[in-house]
């Protein structure tokens, strides 16, 4: 991200007075946000990913606020998307607002064959997520097993049916398909 881009960025966020669906902005004055990894594994999981921008307080109609010490919070953004697995590689930069520190993180979503993304110490049936409107959503485990399927085509239909025999076939329907196949 460019300065022209956060620029651009918050003006939108004052004028709409809401996030949009791909950005979260937290105020993170002293420290990364505790459950900051639900937003990088719902952004990661989501199509086109999203942007964090820490040092921009949502309740003050996102106020630049600021962080005190940019690259600690820079690098402990790092640190968390490197306990997501599998690990997310954002573009974290840091931008002078007006005097003060704004931490950007653009999320990229994960290629389809990597999803679903999660934090590793909350494990897969807690710490996936996806992006609903402007909050992070955990996953249902409906929702984690599409994920998981969509890796790859789906191969269970290869799987032989229980207690089924040859002998349960319609003859006359398989043949029809072997017709129609040659």
């Amino acid at each position: 991200m460019i300065r022209e881009d956060l620029e651009e960025l918050l003006r939108d966020l004052q004028a709409a007075r809401c996030e949009p669906a791909h950005v979260e902005a937290k105020a993170a004055r002293k420290r990364v946000p505790q459950r900051i990894w639900e937003t990088i594994s719902a952004f990661a999981n989501t199509a086109g990913g999203g942007v964090v921008v820490l040092g921009v307080e949502e309740e003050q109609e996102f106020a630049v606020t600021g962080v005190e010490d940019p690259g600690k919070v820079q690098s402990d953004l790092a640190s968390v998307c490197d306990q997501m697995e599998p690990p997310v590689r954002a573009e974290i930069g840091r931008f002078d607002v007006g005097g003060k520190w704004v931490v950007v993180a653009e999320v990229p979503e994960l290629p389809y064959t990597d999803k679903p993304c999660f934090y590793r110490p909350a494990g897969l049936a807690n710490g996936v997520f996806l992006r609903v409107a402007d909050g992070d959503r955990r996953a249902t485990v409906h929702e984690v097993q599409l994920l998981r399927e969509a890796r790859g085509q789906p191969q269970h239909d290869l799987e032989p049916v229980a207690d089924a025999a040859p002998a349960d076939l319609d003859r006359d329907r398989v043949q029809a398909l072997l017709d129609s196949l040659r």
